[in-house]
Order: C-alpha cells, then sequence, then structure tokens
C-alpha cells in the first residue's frame, strides 16, 4: 500500500517539483493549496494559485484540494504585519505565516483526510542529531530558507518531508523542464511579501493613512524634518529621508509613541547586545548549549551569518540576550535572529531591543 502525503501546492516551481519528486518516489500523492489572501493575483495563495495548482495536479494524475484560511492569515500575518511596522519595528511575515498559518493548516488538512505526511517546497532539510529531529540548512546555500522556518513545533518535524533540501534551484529547473513542465521555469517567482502586489508603503498608507511626526538627529535631538508615518522607515535605512545634512544619516531607532524617527551618522548604527523574545526552541539545542560557546547567527533573511553569545536564557518565558562578537550594523527590532552549529538549526526568536 502506498504511503499518503499531502503536499502543499502553490502552482509554483518548487511545490509543483515537489509533488512531481514524491509522486516518483512512490507516494499517493494529493495537492492542497490553502486560500489565504484573494485581493492580489499574484499571491501564492489566491485564485490564480489554486488554478495553477489544480492543472498542474491534473497533468500528474493526482487530486486537488483548497481550504480557505483567509481569515486566520489577516489576523495572524497582515494585521500582524501592520502593526508591527506601526510600534516601530520591522515585521517578516514569512515567519508568522509558517509560525501560524501554513505548517498547522496543512497538517490540519491532513488529520481530517486521515494523512500522516505533508511535504512543501522549502529548500531546508530535517536530520537527527543526537537523537533528535533538527532542521538543517538547505545543500543550496543560496535558496536555504531554514531561517523562515526556525518557529516549527519540533513535533511536526516527524510528519515533515522537504524533498527539495538536497537539490540545486538550478537542479529543480532542469526536472521541470525535462518532465515537459517548461513554463514552471518561466513562471515568475516571489520574492517580496506575497500579499502585497507593489509597495508595501501604500499597502500601510491605504489601510491607515499618515501619522505625521519628526525626524531627529541622534544625539543632541535636533529636529531635521518630518515624516507622514513611521512605517515608511527601518533601521539602518539611508534612503528616501528628504532630509539635509552635512553627512549621509541613517536610521537608528524609531519611537511609535511619539512618532519620533531617530537618525545618526553611520558609525551609531553599529550594536553589540540585543535581546530576543518568542524563541523557540529545539531539544537538541538544549543538549549542546554552552553561554561560553559563539554560535553562528542570522539577524535576517539576506545577512551573513556572525559570530555571538547566547546568556541569560529564560527557558519559561522564552527570552534572552545576544552577546555579538563584533558590532553588527542595523540590527533590526522585529526581524528574527535564527543561531546555528555547523548548518544545523538551534532557535530563533524576534529581535525585542537592541543595546551599543
Amino acid at each position: 500500500m502506498k504511503k499518503k502525503v499531502l503536499v502543499g501546492m502553490s502552482g509554483g516551481i518548487d511545490s509543483s517539483i515537489t509533488a512531481l519528486l514524491l509522486w516518483e518516489q512512490g507516494y499517493d500523492v494529493e495537492g492542497l493549496t490553502l486560500k489565504l489572501y484573494n485581493e492580489c493575483d499574484n499571491s501564492c495563495c489566491s485564485d490564480v494559485a489554486i488554478q495553477d495548482a489544480k492543472k498542474l495536479c491534473q497533468k500528474l494524475g493526482i487530486n486537488h484540494y483548497n481550504s480557505d484560511y483567509q481569515e486566520d492569515f489577516h489576523k495572524f500575518v497582515v494585521s500582524d504585519f501592520i502593526n508591527t511596522y506601526l510600534s516601530g519595528k520591522t515585521p517578516n511575515p514569512c515567519v508568522e505565516c509558517n509560525r501560524h498559518i501554513k505548517f498547522k493548516f496543512l497538517l490540519k488538512e491532513a488529520d481530517k483526510k486521515g494523512v500522516k505526511n505533508i511535504a512543501t517546497g522549502h529548500y531546508c532539510n530535517i536530520e537527527w542529531r543526537d537523537g533528535s529531529r533538527v532542521l538543517v540548512k538547505g545543500d543550496d546555500e543560496a535558496k536555504d530558507q531554514s531561517y523562515f522556518l526556525y518557529s516549527l513545533k519540533e513535533e511536526w518535524l516527524s510528519r515533515i518531508i522537504f524533498p527539495l533540501g538536497k537539490f540545486k534551484k538550478s537542479q529543480v529547473k532542469e526536472k521541470a523542464v525535462l518532465k515537459g513542465f517548461d513554463k514552471l521555469r518561466e513562471k515568475k517567482e516571489s520574492y517580496e511579501i506575497c500579499f502585497i502586489p507593489d509597495s508595501y508603503k501604500k499597502f500601510i498608507h491605504d489601510r491607515i493613512g499618515e501619522i505625521p511626526g519628526n525626524i531627529v538627529f541622534w544625539p543632541d535631538n535636533k529636529i531635521l524634518g518630518n515624516h507622514n508615518g513611521i512605517y515608511n522607515y527601518t533601521i539602518g535605512q539611508s534612503r528616501g529621508l528628504n532630509i539635509s545634512y552635512s553627512h549621509k544619516l541613517y536610521v537608528r531607532e524609531i519611537d511609535s509613541v511619539s512618532a519620533t524617527v531617530y537618525v545618526s551618522e553611520e558609525k551609531d548604527v553599529f550594536f553589540s547586545e540585543f535581546k530576543i523574545e518568542n524563541i523557540n526552541f529545539f531539544s537538541y539545542f538544549k543538549k549542546i548549549y554552552s553561554k561560553d560557546e559563539y554560535y553562528d547567527v542570522k539577524i535576517r533573511y539576506y545577512s551573513k551569518p556572525v559570530k555571538a553569545k547566547i546568556k541569560n536564557i529564560d527557558w519559561e518565558n522564552k527570552t534572552a540576550q545576544v552577546i555579538l562578537e563584533n558590532k553588527v550594523k542595523a540590527v533590526t527590532c522585529g526581524q528574527s535572529a535564527v543561531f546555528y552549529k555547523d548548518n544545523v538549526l538551534l532557535l530563533g526568536g524576534k529581535i525585542s531591543h537592541v543595546s551599543v
């Protein structure tokens, strides 16, 4: 009897080849598209995506379903995205989607069908270390998506399959062509926020309007100009400040209470410490943790890993202090800090406070 697997499908190349690979491996494959946002045709979870995924499943001769979770997506992803910017922080909606939506509801739908395993097209691996399942970076360093997956519950890992973890993106494209799915290779991939068709600033402005405030030089508190909303700014930003000064200035801090954007010279946007909250620990980390060891940490998806120690862990309240080996530019509240050792994901959490 074939082993069943439910594949999360967006109609794009990665999820489609995921379904194809599992089908070739002898799985009884079914496709599921979560309808999460239908206000943008570019969304990976819109009616357009559903139709694309359905057509692919028809070619493979497998069943396709869709389930509507738009209300949950608005609550946990879209509203969180807007509110995080309004609090002076910079959100990461992909992390929140994986935390609250995608895997949770794929597993829920799998349970309804009596299916144990789910699969997605993420470039990541699940392996064993010291008796525990762990997330490991995808073999394609340029496409590795483990950063976005740190919030997965450890008990979910026994049910998740990541067929693309050992593949290079170029191999996935070659596979699509080889199997006659040339259009998949040509289909535009989404590298931006899936539910925003153009500018995130316009997206928030259209829903919130203008919230004016001052742009102030740090540290002498001199007012240099004004703005129409703190959501237009993020830590480390230097373009689009619309102020005049003798040196290039960067956003250093954002005060949501007074709607003040503090700017400074570049040397003053480097930080040595920060705190993280809402931490998701994997049991493997607890087995190997040492307060004196330096771990690799990524403070945003596109950043290179840097060395840091993890101090003052509050296991119950899921907070910790991070001490960087060297100061790092533009550590940003709201973004995720994800820690690794030898490519194994150990833990991750939201940056909540930064210190010089």
